[in-house]
Formats: structure tokens, sequence, C-alpha cells
């Protein structure tokens, strides 16, 4: 007992990844319509040391519609592609889900699904991403670009031919929202808009 009481005094369990309220966005650059369209309360995301890596604001209609095609390989068959998800503000320098720097600074989460094609083959678990827009050019809440214009709306973001990815994984039953689930190396913040259950992987990269 006293070993195993040593062990436990030597090796502390990890620090973990923290969630607080972040109130309304009042974030710089967010399009007035775009802004008026988020829920009046947000969530912030705090790193293992304590500083403000992301805070995220849901739309408040998230839509929940049956497809007219069940799209394969998605958690998510009931959210068109292009709907707004949210605004997310990185506090500081993180990174998306095929290892891309992202910069510091605000940007709109739109849904978009991974292509069915060779490049992409075992990019992610599933075909369910979010793509980020640099807040100051998305202006309508109610748009739902297409596949291709949303691409080229988050090249915006990277500044590269490939746009900024956020995996969006689906939550467990079980899980409580919202909260910050941790496995795999990744971290996702859990939160519910409407009737859509999401798990947004704000830490964590694709495996090589």
């Amino acid at each position: 007992a006293r070993f195993l009481l040593a062990c436990a005094l030597a090796f502390p369990a990890a620090a973990q990844f923290t969630l607080e309220p972040a109130g309304p966005c009042t974030a710089e650059g967010v399009q007035d319509a775009i802004k008026a369209a988020l829920e009046p309360n947000g969530h912030r995301v705090k790193e293992p040391g304590g500083a403000v890596l992301v805070e995220v604001w849901l739309a408040k209609a998230i839509p929940n519609e049956k497809p007219a095609d069940q799209p394969r390989g998605s958690d998510f068959p009931t959210l068109p592609v292009g709907a707004l998800v949210g605004v997310i503000r990185y506090a500081r320098a993180g990174g998306d889900f095929r290892a891309q720097p992202i910069q510091p600074g605000v940007y709109t989460m739109r849904f978009n699904l991974q292509p069915e094609d060779g490049d992409h083959q075992g990019a992610s678990p599933r075909r369910d991403h979010v793509l980020l827009t640099p807040a100051s050019v998305d202006a309508d809440p109610n748009s739902r670009p297409g596949f291709d214009d949303l691409v080229a709306m988050s090249r915006k973001a990277s500044g590269t031919a490939h746009p900024q990815v956020l995996f969006l994984m689906a939550p467990e039953s079980a899980a409580s929202f919202p909260s910050v689930h941790h496995a795999h190396g990744r971290e996702a913040l859990l939160v519910k808009g409407g009737s859509q259950a999401l798990g947004i992987v704000v830490v964590g990269k694709a495996e090589e």
C-alpha cells in the first residue's frame, strides 16, 4: 500500500484540458449577421497550463434535415454540406486535422464531407469535418456553399491548396455536454447545438 501511495505521489494524474463559459461572441471581425445567428453563450477551452486555446460559439439553428440520399461514411447524415455550425476563435496558434498550422484569429465553421477518392483514403476515421473560413469574409449565416466553394473559402484560412479542417466526431451516447473529451491523443469539445450532438476535435491530427 505504501508503495502504491508513493507511486501515486511520484506520478500524478496527467493535466487535462478544461472548459469554462465564454459568454456572448464579441470576437473582432465576425460579421453582424453571423454574430446574430450565434447562441448567446460560448465555450472556452483551456490548455493544461491554463492558457486559452479556443473559444467556440455554436449557431442557434444548426440544421437537422433528412437527406435525399444517405451519405456513406458519415455520422452526421442530417447535417447539410455548407451549413453554418458556429464560430471558433484561436487565442493562440493551433493545428488542424491535417497538421496544418492555424493562425490566431476568428473563423466560421461550416460542415463538409471528405471526398471519397484515392487522395483522401484513410485520412480520417469518418468523412465528417468542419472547414474554417476567416470570419471577415463569411457574411451570410443562411448560405450553404457547395463543396468546391467551401473549399475555396477555407483556403483563405489555411493559405495552402488544402482547406483548414477540423474533424467532427460523433459523441458517445453517455457523453456529457458541454465537456472536453480526451482519446487517442486528441481533444474534442463535446457540445449540443439544438438536436445535433457534436464533437469538434480542436487538438489532434489524422493518423499517419
